[in-house]
């Protein structure tokens, strides 16, 4: 069973009014809008912290490859030179 948490969120009188007017068009409450709104914007910044942090492991391997390439790099150097 899911259990509710009720919160209070101030809109413009215009934001209400279109709500108003999707609740009649499509028959979902302003409620039911709401908690779709919600889910698409923490999904969404759910997505963005995921990429965001797959781009910093990406930029923290590159920096520990190119230290490698260069250690190797430098290895070769000194025994074939």
């Amino acid at each position: 069973m899911t259990h509710s948490k009720q919160i209070t969120v101030t809109i413009s009188s215009q934001m209400y009014q279109k709500l108003r007017r999707l609740e009649r068009k499509n028959g979902r409450s302003c409620e039911e809008q709401m908690n779709c709104a919600l889910q698409m914007y923490v999904k969404q910044e759910e997505r963005r912290n995921k990429l965001h942090q797959m781009r910093q492991g990406y930029i923290q391997m590159g920096e520990l490859n190119l230290a490698l390439a260069n250690e190797d790099f430098a290895g070769e150097m000194t025994t074939s030179g």
